[in-house]
C-alpha cells in the first residue's frame, strides 16, 4: 500500500468516526474543539505542518494540476458544508476581508498553487 493510499484509508476512517460521534454525541466534539482552539498558535502551527506534508505527498503522487482540481474539490466540499449556515458564512466572509493579514497564508499557498497550475499547462499545451 504506497503512502497515498495509507492517508486515504486514514482520513476515510477518521471522517467515519467523526460523523458517528458527531451524530451520538454532538457535545463531545465540540467540547474537543472549544479546547484545541484555545491554543490558536499551536493550532496553526499543527495545520502549517500538515498541510505541507499533505500537500508534498500529493502533489508528488498526483502532480499539481490533479491536486489543484482536489484542492478546488475539497475547497467546494467545505463550501457546501458551510453554505447551510448563510449569515454564519457572511459573517465570516466581512471578517476575512476586514483582516487580511491573517488570510495572507492561505492566500499566498493558492496563488503558488494556482500560478505552478498555469506554468504547468502552458507547458504542456503550449511551450511544448
Amino acid at each position: 500500500m504506497e503512502l497515498i493510499e495509507i492517508l486515504a484509508l486514514a482520513a476515510a476512517v477518521l471522517a467515519l468516526v467523526k460523523i458517528g460521534v458527531n451524530l451520538i454525541n454532538p457535545t463531545c466534539s465540540r467540547k474537543k474543539i472549544e479546547k484545541a482552539m484555545k491554543n490558536e498558535t499551536l493550532m496553526i502551527g499543527l495545520y502549517i505542518a500538515f498541510v505541507a506534508v499533505l500537500g508534498y505527498v500529493v502533489i508528488s503522487a498526483l502532480g499539481i494540476v490533479n491536486a489543484f482540481v482536489a484542492a478546488l474539490f475539497g475547497a467546494s466540499l467545505l463550501g457546501l458544508s458551510i453554505m447551510v449556515y448563510p449569515k454564519q458564512m457572511l459573517n465570516l466572509a466581512k471578517l476575512m476581508r476586514k483582516d487580511r493579514k491573517k488570510m495572507a497564508l492561505s492566500w499566498i499557498i493558492w496563488i503558488v498553487l494556482a500560478v505552478w497550475t498555469l506554468y504547468v499547462l502552458y507547458m504542456q499545451y503550449i511551450g511544448m
